[in-house]
């Protein structure tokens, strides 16, 4: 990306609209982190909070084809190289 910036999907990885798909997977794997929003929001009736990112990443996992496992590999990465954290 050309201002080395990352995407982070939230709730709206949840989205089940062929748009919210097609954007998720023209994300670029080394660009691509993980949210839940804040604490004790809601969506669909459903409350999201901080232990509700297992539920996104596997979302998103099933959009891009692949394991929750590779997308919590790739996301982890990403988040430390975006947090500058070397371990």
């Amino acid at each position: 990306m050309e201002l080395d910036a990352y995407i982070s999907i939230g709730r709206s990885g949840l989205d089940p609209s062929d748009v919210a798909k097609e954007v998720i997977n023209s994300i670029p794997g080394d660009r691509l982190v993980l949210e839940t929003d804040s604490y004790g929001q809601s969506y669909r009736e459903e409350n999201y909070e901080p232990s509700s990112i297992v539920v996104i990443a596997k979302n998103v996992a099933d959009i891009r084809g692949v394991s929750i496992d590779t997308i919590e590999d790739i996301t982890t990465a990403n988040l430390k190289r975006l947090m500058r954290i070397s371990h």
